[in-house]
């Protein structure tokens, strides 16, 4: 009553985050680094009409709060023609955003050019509590407000309110080769192309990437990964070149030789690999010490394993799914790169029900 669910569409964003002391004062800035971008301020120095919908992201906690440190992200969507092949922005700051197509509750609403913010946060406040009166849940970091702008400076804009329905992830069950195409809905992941489905797993070109990973030796996968666990939480807290927080519902892959995989010792070496969220391809944070690197992946094409339960990195598991599916290559006379094995874990989803792959890469011709 009031307001609506809605799937929104894939797609590109043009986006820069401002700080300032309200959402109008922010709104001036970006309108200015959008209309630089719109007139040619981009890698193929095209003129693009941008009269489209912007969407301005803030945390519900500032709303009707005072001061001038308001964080505000700012995004106008990028017309279709350009959706194919964005243009890169080249102001500093600005960026291409690649959303997933989340699902909203959004609420319609009329407001004057000179009170946005003190309207917005009457609105927001009052769907929030809609929505939680009657058990509604969404997801309560941020809130959004969108403006619809007319053909021509005279027509009236639209608003609406956007709450961020949570995501569904963890009904994702089965071992379905297409599972991860409903965990990418969700989830930041790496775009790929499915080549060939065979008997029991997939083929597949994982596109390009960057990567942010570590080596770690130790006794077992386990004990690497409680090591990666707290250098990846240090880079996504702050410990980056540009101090940026950085929200990371994203694939953690774990790579190995596979000689090593039956060894004892505490000498064992892994590599440690987070994908790097969408937003942050274009100009990565640099990791700031504990040997925390960027690696940028050239999108290899990778033979794909798939298991859905609980999550498991014991050297154990590994090494029986890596084991079982290279003998199946192996029997099959499929050429797979022999000096290692990887698995990837896909987040967002309840513990006894993680996505995990085991990734065997094939040799460049």
């Amino acid at each position: 009553d009031g307001f609506e669910e809605r799937r929104m569409m894939p797609g590109t964003w043009v986006c820069k985050n401002v700080s300032g002391c309200s959402m109008e004062e922010a709104t001036t800035e970006f309108t200015w680094s959008m209309f630089a971008y719109m007139r040619g301020g981009n890698s193929k120095k095209t003129k693009i009409d941008l009269r489209v919908p912007i969407v301005r992201w803030m945390n519900p906690a500032i709303l009707g709060t005072s001061g001038c440190n308001k964080n505000y992200r700012m995004c106008s969507w990028l017309p279709q023609e350009h959706q194919e092949d964005p243009p890169v922005p080249q102001e500093e700051g600005v960026y291409l955003y690649q959303s997933r197509g989340p699902v909203v509750y959004a609420m319609l609403y009329d407001s004057p050019r000179d009170k946005q913010d003190e309207v917005f946060t009457q609105r927001a406040t009052k769907f929030m509590d809609m929505l939680d009166a009657t058990g509604i849940q969404y997801k309560p970091e941020y809130v959004k407000s969108v403006v619809y702008i007319g053909p021509s400076p005279s027509a009236k804009e639209l608003h609406e309110v956007w709450l961020v329905k949570p995501d569904r992830s963890d009904e994702v069950t089965g071992e379905d080769m297409d599972t991860v195409r409903n965990k990418c809905q969700v989830l930041d992941c790496p775009e790929y192309l499915s080549i060939q489905k065979h008997d029991g797993f997939e083929e597949r070109r994982i596109m390009p990437g960057t990567w942010v990973c570590k080596n770690v030796s130790g006794c077992s996968m386990k004990e690497a990964s409680g090591e990666f666990a707290w250098s990846m939480l240090a880079y996504v807290s702050g410990s980056n070149s540009k101090k940026a927080k950085i929200e990371v519902d994203v694939p953690v892959l774990r790579s190995m030789n596979p000689a090593h995989m039956l060894t004892e010792g505490c000498d064992k070496e892994y590599t440690m690999c987070f994908w790097l969220p969408q937003q942050y391809q274009e100009d990565p944070p640099k990791p700031i010490g504990d040997r925390m690197y960027l690696y940028q992946s050239r999108g290899p094409v990778v033979y794909v394993k798939s298991y859905v339960g609980p999550m498991e990195v014991q050297d154990e598991v590994f090494t029986r799914r890596a084991t079982k599916f290279m003998n199946a290559l192996d029997q099959a006379g499929i050429q797979y790169k022999k000096e290692y094995v990887k698995s990837v874990t896909y987040d967002g989803a309840s513990p006894d029900k993680r996505l995990t792959e085991m990734w065997l890469v094939k040799p460049e011709e």
